[in-house]
């Protein structure tokens, strides 16, 4: 049973936020004061014991939620590579997936440098608990431009589901399509299917449009040389 209106999912027992005025999550203390609030917006159906888990906050606008995170492949000649994914959770574009033999936290902070100069600035960033994405020189650059970092539960990839449902199609069409012999090979053949995963594929979450029309873009490119901009 699930209370839309207050984004509750009784079958799952996660029954720890009420809807705010701006349309997101907030969560429960988990106390009795909180139980008895709950209890009174769900009715009888609330399970006498509940344990308390948090609901992922849901994108309500473009640059409210991005995510973040590492997908992990093998060179032709065994070496390892990441690719660091990110997307808008709302408009379902990803904004790159940059390949590199290694990537540590300053590699992720320059990454998200230039997106944000591109895409302008997210209210909060998700992502999984990697070192990566833990570590003080990213967390304290995240707090200096007022970006919130959201880090799922441990083991609990769900929580991050529109990147890791991303990553899937990636790794399926893209990294076990064929083997790449170097990492610029793997990114020139990354970037061709993401200019197509974003421009003309078409999602059923988006009423079957992609994510950044191609029409659409054209149209704004004109507009750009027709003013001088």
């Amino acid at each position: 049973m699930t209370d839309d209106s207050i984004g509750i999912d009784i079958s799952k027992d996660k029954l720890d936020c009420h809807r705010l005025s701006d349309g997101a999550f907030e969560q429960l203390p988990n106390t009795r004061s909180g139980f008895q609030k709950l209890r009174r917006w769900v009715g009888p159906d609330l399970p006498a014991r509940v344990v308390f888990e948090p609901i992922r906050l849901r994108p309500i606008h473009p640059n409210h939620i991005w995510a973040i995170d590492f997908v992990h492949d093998k060179l032709s000649n065994g070496r390892l590579y990441k690719m660091l994914t990110v997307l808008d959770e709302y408009t379902r574009e990803a904004f790159c997936v940059a390949v590199g033999p290694k990537m540590n936290a300053n590699d992720v902070l320059d990454v998200l440098l230039r997106l944000l100069m591109k895409h302008g600035k997210p209210k909060n960033i998700r992502s999984d608990n990697g070192p990566e994405f833990i570590a003080a020189q990213l967390q304290n650059w995240l707090k200096r431009v007022s970006i919130k970092p959201m880090q799922i539960n441990p083991a609990s990839p769900w929580g991050n589901g529109y990147n890791e449902r991303f990553n899937g199609t990636l790794r399926r069409e893209v990294a076990n399509a064929e083997w790449y012999h170097t990492t610029k090979q793997a990114q020139v053949a990354i970037n061709v299917w993401l200019r197509h995963y974003n421009k003309i594929r078409p999602r059923h979450a988006l009423k079957m449009r992609p994510p950044v029309p191609e029409t659409l873009s054209k149209k704004a490119q004109t507009n750009v040389a027709e003013t001088g901009g």
